[in-house]
């Protein structure tokens, strides 16, 4: 098989399994997709009716929906792919038999539907802002894509990775969520990092998280990027996940396939 008739193969099981997918999860209709992709409006009205409440004045001089949207947006985009790959042996374990499936495209189905409920709820969420009566702009475009980038590509490594232990150790789903709670909290979603301590503002930017969703803020700011979001560092993290989940996934790939699962 020549280099372009894989690329085509390959292109055709990701867009089998993402129809799979698709109509797997919103086999009740086009409500159920709707309300899925309006997750991320929701997410933005429960934290701006907190901070209502709170009486907080907003981040970095933008209106306070747009600064928690411009967070949730790239945020939910990672804890989605991740997440609902974290299962995605037990959902296509019975087609990796045929040598064209490979976890690979499992993953990149799973993230493309992530894509598209992500960025329909972030287009929702900035045409009902709009209508509000709050004032937008994307001053960086291209910023905004190389964020959206960086996170596809941070978010396919990190799932290659935990699909294996999800696989093989039942209780790791249990408990890999509480890890992604606790980064939920500590990546900048709905705050901005020139709210702490200068004392704990370097230890927080080490979370590549925080600096993408950073990056994607930021393309709504006339304003110079912040010098704690290192491309470098970040590239280096994205490349690393990537090697180490590709790696751990054909080292482990005839024992996926086999159906070698420890049973307790």
């Amino acid at each position: 098989m020549n280099q372009s008739s894989g690329i085509i193969v390959f292109k055709n099981v990701v867009w089998a399994l993402l129809n799979r997918e698709f109509k797997m999860r919103f086999e009740k209709g086009y409500l159920s997709y709707l309300f899925a992709c309006g997750e991320v409006f929701i997410h933005v009205l429960i934290w701006w009716t907190i901070f209502s409440f709170m009486e907080r004045r907003p981040f970095l001089d933008m209106e306070l929906p747009i600064f928690i949207l411009s967070g949730a947006v790239p945020w939910l985009f990672f804890s989605k792919s991740v997440l609902t790959n974290l299962t995605v042996f037990e959902g296509t374990k019975e087609f990796l038999a045929y040598k064209q499936v490979t976890i690979f495209a499992a993953c990149v189905s799973r993230i493309l539907v992530a894509v598209v409920l992500t960025f329909s709820g972030f287009i929702i969420g900035l045409l009902v802002f709009s209508y509000l009566g709050y004032t937008y702009f994307i001053y960086n475009p291209l910023i905004m894509f190389l964020a959206f980038f960086m996170m596809l590509f941070l978010s396919l490594g990190v799932s290659l990775i935990v699909s294996i232990p999800g696989y093989f150790f039942p209780d790791f789903t249990k408990i890999f969520p509480n890890v992604i709670r606790v980064l939920y909290f500590t990546s900048g979603v709905f705050w901005d990092i020139s709210s702490f301590p200068p004392d704990i503002k370097p230890w927080l930017t080490w979370n590549p998280l925080l600096q993408i969703i950073s990056l994607f803020r930021y393309s709504f700011l006339q304003a110079p990027l912040p010098g704690y979001i290192n491309f470098y560092y970040l590239w280096i993290i994205i490349i690393v996940t990537l090697f180490l989940g590709v790696g751990i996934y054909f080292c482990m790939r005839k024992e996926l396939i086999s159906n070698a699962r420890p049973r307790a």
